[in-house]
């Protein structure tokens, strides 16, 4: 790792342990080069009479290799550079500014042995090993969650400490938002977090937090007749007292919990309370006072009953609107566990219809025995909650075009009539009527207006007769959702968040817009934790770069590609042989008899006969 002189420029590299392989590469390079025999192409080597013995050149000079695998050596010097992440630094220009990404979840929030978040006190491992470069590296703070919609501030070591510190607490789980602004963030990042970043750890330096202080706290809080279960979680075994509260009553139960997983706790509740519109948990220490422990979030946990909705089933077919309706009443209000039905069907000649001891909606058989009223005025009677919440100004459209069918029987109660304009014309006439049979409702509308079928009001008649059906067989069950599943910003908190918690962020008893509201805050372990790394060390030849760096990996990984594409091009090909059948012409020994006239005698010698 290179340093720039003051007013200067230097080359840095961020990972110098791969600049090692330089030494390989280096006696591969000196290989390459040494001299070697030359080499010569005979057609056929026993024909081949070398004027002297081939010997090894006794010369050790480098010779140049040829173009092909000198590009290929630049190749592979230019790739272990790029791997060494080299970089430009100005020794002029200002101090490097890096991420500090503080994780804020639930598990960093809660409180160590000395009673700081974790996030805190990793603020101050990081701070100290900064120590002595306050000058050479800025930090810019990102919190996860986020705490404001301002900027993210930018702070040296010791204003990192003081910027943390003042953040509040939450219980909420950041594992998808944490992974997604460490994979967001540009260039090196240092994490404040517990969480194990898996692959992403690899290009950030995390900071783990210390041990967090003993805790104990509720997991998952339910209800059924009678009797609720209470899952709880501790880091150790301890003991508490567990105190639910309904209907204005309290009961208490001793636990003895034991470290490391889940355990389940059912209690009887007090009688009269089975019904109660909102319950709570509450974990107390062993002698019945509050206790602090690690997380504050998970002591106490809250149900409240909620509308539980009935299926609704068409028995015959029915109008396009009217299915329409249902369709979306179905979407918005889901059937509940109970198994309870709303029957809707169209009254027709010569059937029975839905029983009188089943809910139901029944429309009239308005086309076969409806009256028209050409000038008329609808009219509420009563204050009836199946028929009050329509405009007055669309039922206003119900002056002409209705048809209405035949009267009900007399056991049915009019809550909405037609009634002609002044005095004279036909009798007023029931539209909408409701009956109740032990405990069991009915609604019949008796009108069909296709004007009225186009308006708001429509819709809002058919599901406030609807939700009064169903008020007399879903009356309803307890639930609570877990902190994250909803934005509380939709809702009004009842329950406070305690000092130094982000209420945003914070479990409690809400006001929604339909009714009462219970989050609570779920599944906190805190015995993960971040895999052991060597963090100090990664940051302190991290943070000697200094500012003003600019990268040249991705450049020179570049450069090494082309470098490659070079020597492929380059690369000697095999010579290939000749399309047809090679011929040696070579002289040939004869053996040659002479005799001489002289002496008569023969003479025998050799001689060598050219090629033809």
């Amino acid at each position: 790792m290179g340093v720039a002189p003051r007013g200067g420029a230097a080359i840095v590299f961020l990972t110098p342990l791969i600049l090692w392989l330089l030494i390989p590469w280096a006696g591969l390079a000196v290989w390459v080069l040494i001299g070697r025999r030359p080499r010569t192409f005979v057609p056929f080597l026993p024909l081949w009479d070398a004027p002297e013995e081939v010997r090894r050149p006794r010369n050790r000079s480098l010779r140049a290799p040829p173009v092909a695998v000198v590009l290929a050596l630049l190749a592979v010097l230019v790739a272990i550079l790029a791997g060494a992440r080299p970089a430009v630094r100005l020794g002029g220009a200002g101090a490097r500014v890096v991420d500090v990404i503080v994780d804020r979840g639930a598990t960093m929030s809660a409180l160590s042995a000395g009673g700081r978040a974790r996030y805190a006190e990793a603020a101050d491992s990081l701070a100290r090993a900064l120590s002595g470069r306050e000058g050479s590296v800025r930090l810019r703070v990102r919190f996860v969650p986020g705490v404001s919609d301002a900027p993210a501030a930018v702070v040296d070591a010791r204003g990192l400490v003081a910027a943390v510190a003042g953040a509040p607490r939450t219980a909420v789980d950041t594992a998808a938002e944490l992974g997604a602004a460490v994979r967001g963030a540009s260039g090196d990042a240092i994490v404040l977090t517990d969480r194990d970043l898996g692959a992403d750890a690899a290009r950030v330096i995390v900071v783990p937090a210390g041990p967090a202080a003993a805790d104990a706290g509720i997991e998952r809080f339910t209800a059924r007749a009678g009797q609720v279960m209470v899952v709880t979680r501790a880091t150790g075994a301890t003991e508490r007292q567990l105190r639910i509260t309904a209907g204005g009553r309290s009961v208490e139960r001793r636990l003895a919990l034991a470290g490391g997983g889940p355990q389940s706790h059912f209690v009887d509740l007090p009688e009269g309370t089975s019904d109660a519109p909102e319950m709570e948990a509450r974990l107390l220490g062993a002698d019945g006072s509050a206790v602090a422990d690690a997380v504050l979030a998970n002591d106490v946990a809250w149900l409240v009953r909620g509308r539980s909705w009935p299926a609704v089933e068409e028995r015959t077919p029915l109008p396009e609107e009217v299915r329409r309706v249902l369709g979306a009443y179905r979407r918005h209000r889901p059937a509940g566990r109970g198994g309870a039905t709303i029957a809707v069907a169209r009254l027709v000649a010569g059937e029975a219809g839905p029983r009188a001891s089943e809910p139901a909606v029944v429309l009239a058989d308005t086309v076969a025995e409806g009256s028209a009223f050409p000038t008329s005025a609808a009219r509420l009677v009563g204050d009836h909650p199946a028929v009050t919440p329509v405009p007055p100004g669309d039922l206003a459209v119900l002056a002409t075009g209705t048809t209405v069918g035949p009267a009900p029987g007399p056991e049915w109660t009019a809550v909405l009539v037609l009634a002609p304009a002044g005095n004279a014309g036909p009798a007023p006439r029931a539209i909408v009527s409701v009956r109740e049979t032990e405990g069991v409702r009915q609604v019949r509308i008796n009108f069909d207006s296709p004007a009225f079928a186009r308006t708001p009001g429509f819709v809002v008649l058919w599901s406030a007769c609807l939700d009064w059906v169903a008020a007399s067989v879903a009356p309803g069950e307890y639930r609570a959702a877990v902190l994250g599943e909803r934005p509380l910003t939709e809702l009004k908190r009842v329950t406070p968040a305690p000092e130094g918690a982000d209420a945003r962020y914070w479990p409690g008893r809400f006001e929604g817009p339909g009714g009462a509201v219970a989050v609570n805050a779920g599944v906190i372990d805190l015995s993960a934790a971040a895999p052991a790394s060597d963090w100090e060390g990664r940051l302190a030849r991290w943070a000697a770069v200094g500012g003003g760096v600019t990268e040249l990996a991705g450049p020179a990984c570049i450069l090494a590609l082309l470098l490659l594409t070079g020597a492929a091009a380059t690369w000697e090909r095999r010579r290939r042989p000749a399309g047809r059948a090679a011929h040696v012409a070579a002289e040939t020994e004869q053996l040659v008899e002479t005799t001489f006239e002289a002496d008569g005698h023969a003479h025998r010698h050799t001689r060598l006969v050219p090629p033809k």
